[in-house]
């Protein structure tokens, strides 16, 4: 099983851009030479800047520098060198294993400047494309990619990424525009009632059919349950898309703003004004209404709760806009609870039955009370304190992991997300964050924190209270996303920036913790409801995963590379792609050492390795037990995942669970190739077929210089023998560097599933980021189901973005 895609390469360095990084080690442009200490000490710049507070991965962290014997960056550059001055690199090495001056190797060591050119040019590294015309550079984004393509194109793409929206806002306007007309027209056509009230019963009347679907619509969208039922329903999920509630929300809400003032104009400058002139009472004699002054109109039941009303709503809308959320959020979120005494005035509104009898309480009542009791229900939970611990990741990253009070299972699934509230910042705010991970008892979510005065306080907080100490949280969810629908493909890509990533990361959780842990297939066992539960019991059944022994000369405590929770830490071993001595353990086994080991406590005194208590056990438990649920056959589900990040500390959110699945991922790919099956023995259980996870991730922070871009590429792919993941990122797989290229990203995985592993069906692609790269991947998913409409083959890409509010 690959661990990565067949990406597009990216070109080489030019003579220029290796002639410029020669220049920049030896710190001058007429230098013939430079000199192994200039080297060294270039590198050591760079890595510094790289990593300025090192982890354990890095080769100047002090547990690498311990395991290497301090020779870490000297051997990875030692490393690069192997085609220049043979006999001088070994004299080098013997004086630095002797421990002389630097000096002394500076005298046994010089590369000249054209050695130096052919042997960076051997190196490969990717050019960072500095010297690009800013044509060539507008190519390579998203925007310009837009700007390209015919307006055909444009449109469709435009449709894929807001079509269902499109579409169900034409029916709620269709339905806004009849009972509009309908509404108006009676009262046009009844001439002793526009001779009584004048033309301002027209205006209301007309404004007053449309606003009732539009409040409904309005409050309706407010629910979360109700947005999360949808969901659960494919067939509606094609016509209502609910991942744009909060936009259509805002849609509705200024609607009904509009059309309640519409209302109120008609009301108090047209038929109050008109029917309390004297030359009208004969006319309201007629159609036999009372007398009243305006004022008396104004003091009437439909009277002040209409202006009240108004008023309220004026006041909601002017503090939610986004001046005032950014301001406070707090203020926007008080001034929204105006909104249960506006729906109490507006169902009394029409009990007086002036003109006709009441509506509005009948449009009313549902959606009303379904956002009064979430409401209520948020206000109990509000008040009902989980502990939880804040662990800074970086300068705009805050991880939030919390345990079930009751020490039970969360019923939460991958891909949703939940509204948080932490008392200590604030009683009234919710914020809504995807779950990163929900294992057992234990839930996280990652949280960036530089996207306003809430997210800002958390990361104070953080500081304040360390990773050691308790907050006090409120949980009120889960909600649906769109990241839950990704068991409904066997082919999918997820393609996530940044932060963005975590709806997808809590999927492959999810895919990891069910399909390896429990023995349950997520594809054939997919869960209908989202608010389902896990079985408490998990499924017996075996399942073949390797045990790789470890050589007699590794270290007798593996080291952790990356961030992590520990009780979110995978009950596997690492493995390395060269051990040949594999042997098979059973599920069974690994739930029976899990029970034996289960983790008990969220102290960073529980950080101790699974793995290390597994590798404990005697050989004799394992030996003759035989999985009954062998991999050796072609993979059936692929998932694509590229995760483009700014900078490279930001894998480390995530790298503990991306090197486990590609630990995972290598070992099928080994089997299969070891033992392929039959197509016969393919198509009688695809159910139970591995799945083909490749994982791409790029860094797209430009780098300062040509020096920190070449070692930053050969300190990501080095490796060494006490450590097989990047001396940069910490993951197994190589990163790239740049902006991806979607749109060769997606032909090729055409070329490979559709063209080559004659894939036929449905094919989903997630994403959650920048909405110009959302774009871009819509467009391509509409070229791609062209292509093979054209083609006569039944392919379908289907595009779903993450938004949640």
């Amino acid at each position: 099983m690959a661990t990565s895609s067949r990406l597009p390469r990216p070109p080489p360095l030019t003579d220029e851009e290796i002639l410029s990084f020669f220049h920049d080690i030896a710190g001058s442009k007429t230098a013939s030479h430079i000199t192994y200490s200039l080297l060294e000490a270039k590198l050591r710049q760079v890595h510094d800047v790289l990593a300025p507070n090192p982890k354990k991965h890095h080769l100047h962290h002090p547990s690498r520098a311990e395991l290497e014997g301090g020779a870490g960056l000297r051997d990875f550059l030692l490393s690069l060198l192997s085609g220049i001055n043979n006999d001088d690199k070994e004299a080098a090495e013997r004086i630095s294993s002797e421990g002389e001056p630097l000096r002394t190797i500076n005298a046994a060591f010089q590369i000249s400047r054209d050695d130096f050119l052919n042997e960076v040019r051997k190196w490969d590294i990717p050019s960072p494309d500095q010297r690009r015309s800013a044509a060539q550079a507008a190519k390579a984004s998203a925007r310009a990619y837009l700007k390209r393509i015919p307006l055909r194109r444009k449109v469709a793409a435009y449709w894929s990424v807001s079509g269902p929206t499109c579409l169900f806002m034409a029916l709620v306007i269709a339905l806004q525009t009849g009972m509009g007309i309908w509404q108006g027209v009676t009262y046009l056509k009844d001439q002793p009632i526009r001779k009584a009230l004048g033309w301002g019963v027209i205006l209301a009347k007309f404004a007053a059919g449309a606003l009732l679907p539009t409040l409904f619509f309005m409050l309706t969208s407010m629910s979360r349950w109700f947005i999360t039922i949808l969901r659960r329903s494919y067939f509606v999920s094609r016509f209502i898309n609910a991942d744009f509630h909060q936009d259509f929300h805002v849609r509705m809400a200024i609607t009904c703003l509009v059309l309640a003032t519409l209302h109120a104009i008609g009301h108090l400058a047209g038929d109050f004004l008109y029917a309390s002139r004297p030359e009208r009472v004969d006319a309201l004699i007629a159609v036999d209404m009372p007398i009243r002054t305006y004022r008396n109109y104004v003091a009437t039941i439909p009277g002040w709760s209409g202006l009240a009303s108004i008023i309220m709503f004026w006041i909601i809308a002017l503090l939610a806009t986004p001046a005032v959320r950014r301001w406070s959020y707090e203020v926007f979120q008080i001034s929204h609870l105006l909104m249960f005494p506006m729906i109490c005035l507006l169902c009394v509104h029409d009990t007086k039955k002036l003109l006709q009898a009441p509506m509005i309480g009948y449009w009313l009542a549902f959606p009303g009370l379904l956002v009064v009791l979430e409401r209520l229900h948020r206000l109990y939970r509000s008040f009902r304190a989980i502990s939880a611990r804040l662990q800074i990741l970086d300068h705009e990253t805050v991880c939030l992991t919390a345990r079930h009070p009751r020490k039970k299972a969360w019923t939460y699934s991958a891909g949703q997300y939940i509204l948080l509230q932490v008392p200590r910042l604030s009683r009234f705010q919710f914020h809504p964050f995807t779950i990163s991970a929900c294992v057992h008892d234990c839930l996280q979510v990652h949280i960036k924190t530089n996207s306003g005065n809430w997210t800002s306080a958390l990361h104070a907080l953080a500081l304040e209270v360390g990773p050691e100490v308790d907050v006090q949280i409120a949980i009120d969810g889960p909600f649906g996303a769109p990241a839950q629908r990704f068991y409904d493909y066997r082919k999918s890509i997820i393609v996530g920036s940044g932060i963005g990533i975590t709806p997808f990361v809590a999927a492959l959780t999810d895919l990891e913790q069910k399909a390896l842990q429990r023995g349950i297939n997520p594809w054939r066992n997919r869960r209908r409801s989202s608010m389902q539960s896990a079985p408490s019991r998990p499924t017996s059944m075996s399942f073949e995963i390797p045990w790789v022994r470890l050589p007699q000369s590794a270290p007798s405590r593996p080291t952790s590379m990356s961030f992590g929770t520990p009780w979110l830490r995978s009950p596997r071993p690492s493995l390395t792609a060269d051990d040949h001595n594999i042997e098979v353990v059973s599920m069974s086994d690994i739930r029976e050492t899990r029970t034996r080991y289960r983790v008990q406590s969220c102290d960073q005194s529980t950080k101790s390795s699974f793995e290390e208590y597994l590798i404990s056990m005697p050989l004799q438990q394992r030996e003759g037990r035989k999985a009954t649920a062998t991999i050796e056959t072609i993979a059936q589900r692929r998932v694509d995942f590229v995760w483009l990040v700014r900078d490279a500390t930001h894998l480390l959110w995530f790298s503990d669970l991306l090197n486990r699945l590609t630990d995972i991922a290598r070992f099928h790919r080994k089997q299969l190739e070891e033992k392929p099956i039959s197509a016969a023995r393919t198509s009688e259980s695809p159910a139970e077929l591995p799945v083909d996870l490749r994982v791409n991730t790029f860094i797209t922070a430009t780098a300062k210089n040509i020096s920190t871009h070449v070692f930053r590429v050969l300190l990501d792919r080095y490796r060494s023998k006490s450590s097989s993941v990047s001396a940069l990122t910490g993951l197994r797989t190589e990163s790239s560097f740049g902006r991806p290229d979607l749109e060769a990203i997606m032909c090729n995985y055409y070329e490979d599933v559709v063209s080559t592993e004659g894939y036929r069906g449905d094919i989903g692609v997630f994403f959650c980021g920048t909405p110009s790269i959302g774009r871009v991947l819509a467009d391509q998913c509409a070229q791609l189901t062209a292509q093979a409409r054209s083609e006569d083959i039944d392919v379908r890409f289907h595009f779903l973005t993450e938004v949640f509010g």
